[in-house]
């Protein structure tokens, strides 16, 4: 029953709005009567308080998807946080715009004031509101710490991007090095560690029991020289004695 009641009140306030318009030619000057002026202060004023009954009550579902009242209710709402507790609504003035009327209706808050600004565009039939926008007014501290606030963080952020500009640009001074770095290992031949060097090491520590010479001019002498000491000892002729092989003494000092 309380939805209906509250649904009841919009559309009264609404329709109020409009017969005020419908029922006054619209001014053709730059200015209205002073009666104009009141009529339409006291329409704005309830159109208000109707707005913050919805608000409170949490029944302006009916109107949440209308273009021009669903976004004057959520925009009244989110500007309630700030006011916290209506105190009171008056009209403060109407002014005649290119496109109609403009009236503005002052609310009183516990804790922050606002501004509910009604659009309201002329037609052949009267006048249809075609926006309302609630403004909350804050006080010049509040605006100077704000603005204070929204500088600090510009500042900050901007010279954080320039400090990360900064380590970037100073990392291109690497490239070079990197660049010279791999163009040398490029160039530089490729060590070769040869696989059987354990096998060689071992090879050298035990000597062969028979070394083959390929000298033919040491075999020669040696040969020559055995068959000298032959031939003095036995005095028989050393023809036909050939060395075959060389062996390597295994005796010490020898």
């Amino acid at each position: 029953m309380k939805k209906w009641l509250v649904s009841l009140a919009l559309i009264l306030c609404v329709l109020s709005c409009t017969a005020c318009g419908s029922s006054n030619e619209a001014p053709e000057t730059d200015s209205i009567s002073a009666d104009e002026q009141q009529q339409w202060l006291d329409s704005s004023v309830q159109f208000v308080t109707a707005l913050q009954t919805a608000v409170e009550s949490g029944m302006y579902e009916t109107v949440a998807d209308d273009p021009v009242y669903g976004p004057a209710y959520e925009g009244f709402e989110t500007a309630m946080k700030e006011v916290v507790k209506v105190e009171g609504v008056a009209g403060r003035e109407v002014q005649v715009t290119e496109d109609g009327l403009q009236v503005f209706v002052d609310v009183d808050g516990s804790d922050h004031d606002a501004e509910v600004v009604i659009d309201l565009e002329k037609g052949s039939d009267g006048y249809t509101v075609t926006n309302v926008a609630t403004n909350v007014i804050y006080s010049f501290k509040e605006l100077m710490q704000q603005a204070g606030l929204n500088t600090v963080l510009g500042m900050g952020i901007t010279f954080c991007v320039l400090g990360i500009l900064i380590a970037v640009i100073s990392l291109f001074g690497l490239i070079p090095v990197f660049q010279k770095k791999l163009a040398a290992k490029k160039e530089a031949p490729e060590e070769t560690v040869p696989a059987a060097a354990p096998a060689a090491a071992a090879s050298e520590a035990r000597e062969p029991e028979e070394v083959p010479e390929d000298d033919t001019q040491l075999i020669a002498v040696i040969t020559a020289a055995i068959a000298a000491y032959r031939a003095a000892e036995t005095q028989a002729p050393a023809d036909g004695f050939v060395v075959r092989s060389i062996r390597k003494s295994r005796k010490k000092g020898a």
